[in-house]
C-alpha cells in the first residue's frame, strides 16, 4: 500500500514537471519574435500538437492516478478485514489459553496430591525398612553373642553356622546401606 502511494506521488510529480515544461515552452514561444509566417504556422502546429500531447499525457496520468487511488482503497479494505480476523484469532487464542490454564491448574492439583501421597507412602516404607534393619542387626548381634557364649562354655559351634554368618545369610553385610539404596 505504501508502494502504491509512492507511485502516486511520483506520477503526480511527473505530471507537475510536464505542466511546468509546457508552460515554459509556451512562455518561450510567446517571447520569441515571429520570423516568418511559416515559422508562425509551425509554432501554431507545435502548440496544437503539444496541447494534444499534453492533454493525452494528462488524461493518461489522471487515469493511472485514479486506478492507483482505487487500488489503495481496495488495499485499505483488505487491511481492515485482516485486522478484524487478527483480533478474532487473538481473542480465540486468549480464550483457549485461559481454558487451558484453568484445566491445567485443576489437573496440576490432582497430580500434586498424588505426588504427595506417593511421597508419604515412600517415607512410611523407608521407616519400616529402617525398623526392620534395626531388628535384623539386633538379632545378628544376639546370635553372634550366643555363639560366642556357646564357645566359652565349650560347646562346638559348627563351621556351617559360622559360614552362614560369614556369607551374609544371617548377618548384615557391610554394604547393606548401598544395597538398600540400589533397591529403591
Amino acid at each position: 500500500m505504501e508502494n502504491l502511494r509512492k507511485q502516486l506521488e511520483d506520477l503526480q510529480l511527473v505530471l507537475y514537471n510536464k505542466d511546468s515544461e509546457i508552460q515554459q515552452l509556451k512562455e518561450a514561444a510567446a517571447q520569441a519574435p515571429p520570423h516568418s509566417e511559416h515559422n508562425g504556422t509551425v509554432e501554431r502546429e507545435t502548440e496544437v500538437s503539444g496541447e494534444h500531447l499534453d492533454e493525452a499525457a494528462q488524461a493518461r496520468l489522471q487515469q493511472e492516478c485514479a486506478t492507483l487511488k482505487q487500488q489503495v482503497k481496495d488495499y485499505e479494505i483488505h487491511v481492515k478485514q485482516l485486522q478484524t480476523q487478527l483480533e478474532t484469532a487473538a481473542a480465540a487464542a486468549a480464550a483457549a489459553t485461559a481454558a487451558s490454564v484453568a484445566v491445567g491448574t485443576g489437573s496440576g492439583n490432582t497430580a500434586e496430591a498424588r505426588c504427595k501421597q506417593l511421597e508419604e507412602e515412600l517415607d512410611t516404607i523407608k521407616r519400616e525398612q529402617e525398623d526392620l534393619l534395626v531388628l535384623v542387626t539386633d538379632q545378628d548381634s544376639k546370635m553372634s553373642e550366643y555363639r560366642r557364649k556357646l564357645r566359652t562354655y565349650g560347646e562346638d559351634v559348627t563351621e556351617d553356622e559360622d559360614e552362614e554368618d560369614e556369607d551374609g545369610d544371617f548377618a548384615i553385610t557391610e554394604n547393606y546401606d548401598d544395597d538398600l539404596e540400589d533397591i529403591q
